[in-house]
């Protein structure tokens, strides 16, 4: 932990109050006001993410096949 209370896991340096730097992993993650990533958010095929009260699950395949894929207009909506 350092002086403004920040804690840091594999690094010395933390600038949020928990900065990970390396792979973290478990069951559930609860985020209460945001998530951000700088690199990939990987989900286990047939697993699921609850966005905004909206379940998506994750085929084992890229989904066209089922014509279920996730994918943004060019306003990122």
């Amino acid at each position: 932990m350092d002086i403004n209370g920040n804690v840091g896991i594999g690094t010395t340096s933390p600038e949020t109050k928990l900065e990970v730097t390396g792979t973290a992993s478990g069951e559930y993650l609860h985020a209460e006001q945001g998530l951000t990533s700088s690199g990939n958010v990987i989900v286990a095929p047939g697993k699921t993410v609850r966005i905004n009260g909206v379940t998506y699950t994750f085929p084992a395949s890229d989904g066209t096949a089922s014509g279920k894929v996730l994918k943004t207009d060019s306003a990122e909506n």
